[in-house]
C-alpha cells in the first residue's frame, strides 16, 4: 500500500467520529443527579466524563489496531 492520502485520512477521522459518537450514547454522565447521555449532556460537569471516555475510547483503538498487526 501506498502512502495514505488526505481524503482517506479523512475518511477515517470522520468514521472515528461517528463511532466515538455512538460509544458516548451508551454512557450515562454522573456529573449530577439527571444522568444524561454523554453524547447530549445538559451541563458542564459532563466534560470531564467526557474526556475520560475518550481516553478509554482511544486505548481500546490502539488495542484493536495492535490486535490486528
Amino acid at each position: 500500500m501506498g502512502e495514505p492520502t488526505l481524503e482517506n485520512l479523512l475518511v477515517g477521522e470522520v468514521k472515528l467520529e461517528k463511532e466515538f459518537e455512538k460509544y458516548l450514547s451508551k454512557l450515562t454522565c454522573r456529573g449530577c443527579y439527571n444522568y444524561c447521555n454523554l453524547n447530549s449532556p445538559n451541563c458542564g460537569r459532563s466534560l470531564v466524563f467526557i474526556k475520560d471516555a475518550k481516553e478509554k475510547f482511544k486505548e481500546g483503538k490502539r488495542v484493536e489496531s495492535k490486535k490486528r498487526e
